[in-house]
């Protein structure tokens, strides 16, 4: 699910607890997590609900000043349901701090490595990860079209790459494009020492 910045601080400060999207089917499941810009999401309901069966008290939950403002933002949506989600903010995203960590036991490194190699073995391109972690510490603040060009690989297979390389803390997104985090840097270096 998508959220504004400003919904997501909302969620954050305890302002917002409720969300509305118009959906053939749920898109989010009861009881799960999502990763946002701001920490952890915690989707603790999804239920269908009538359009007359919205108040004025759910749109203000929703962050929206009326019943009428929030109807109007699922007007043009395609959609054949209105599902209201109860929501809130569960904690930092641990990403965060695993990209901050310096040091490596035995076992995270033994983890990494073994996680490097499946993703490597399992890649059209062949090895990839320590091509993509170099190029990340030669052209930090790349746009992913960039750098795929420069590793010949497609742009969305690059961008989910990278999102598995960021669920290990190695990379960072930015505003425009990625870079190592520090963790991801000390790993480049036990990996390749003349990096």
């Amino acid at each position: 699910m998508l959220f504004q910045k400003n919904v997501l601080q909302g969620i954050k400060n305890g302002e917002i607890t409720l969300a509305f999207r118009k959906w053939k089917k749920p898109a989010v499941l009861e009881n799960s997590f999502h990763k946002t810009s701001i920490g952890i999401l915690h989707i603790e309901k999804v239920t269908s609900v009538s359009e007359s069966g919205i108040t004025d008290v759910d749109a203000r939950l929703a962050g929206f000043p009326s019943r009428k403002h929030l109807l109007e933002s699922l007007a043009n949506v395609d959609g054949t349901e209105v599902f209201r989600i109860h929501l809130r903010y569960s904690g930092e995203d641990p990403r965060i701090a695993l990209r901050e960590q310096k040091e490596f036991s035995d076992d995270d490194l033994i983890f990494l490595l073994r996680k490097i190699n499946k993703y490597d073995q399992a890649s059209p391109y062949g090895a990839w990860v320590q091509r993509l972690m170099l190029a990340l510490q030669k052209y930090p603040e790349t746009r992913s079209g960039e750098l795929a060009t420069i590793l010949k690989v497609e742009k969305e297979w690059l961008k989910i790459q990278v999102r598995k390389l960021k669920n290990l803390g190695l990379t960072e997104s930015l505003r425009e494009g990625y870079r190592l985090s520090r963790r991801g840097h000390e790993l480049l270096m036990k990996i390749n020492p003349s990096c």
